[in-house]
């Protein structure tokens, strides 16, 4: 049998990945979901060449 566990902290990489994660944000999901998408849709050819120039806030690609 093993003794009690030790409260080890977290490390860079663990807190980097849940920094300032909401679980309610996420239907109260405990650890942030994966998106397993690259590319994104746009209503209108315009509305991508703004995102992609940087004039209009919006995401264009992820990895």
């Amino acid at each position: 049998m093993t003794g009690p566990k030790k409260n080890i902290p977290n490390s860079f990489a663990t807190r980097a990945i849940h920094h300032g994660y909401d679980p309610q944000d996420e239907h109260g999901a405990l650890t942030p979901p994966l998106h397993l998408t690259s590319t994104f849709a746009f209503a209108t050819a315009e509305e991508g060449g703004e995102m992609f120039q940087g004039e209009r806030a919006g995401h264009i690609y992820s990895r």
